[in-house]
């Protein structure tokens, strides 16, 4: 899958990122493909932001 067109600030966490995006929708019992896309989502806001995990969002459960 390609990754998204973004300006890379800080490449640190983009792969433990990824694998979080990607593992969170298997969780969520998504199929590979849109678990695929979830962790280049996830990916993306990584390093689009200074440091390793400051950019990406958090997941509010009830």
């Amino acid at each position: 899958m390609p990754a998204r067109k973004i300006e890379v600030v800080d490449v640190i966490g983009a792969g433990d990122a990824l694998c979080a995006g990607y593992l969170s929708a298997r969780l969520d019992g998504l199929d590979p493909g849109a678990a695929l896309a979830r962790g280049v989502d996830v990916a993306a806001a990584c390093v689009g932001s200074a440091g390793d995990w400051e950019g990406l969002s958090h997941r509010h459960v009830d």
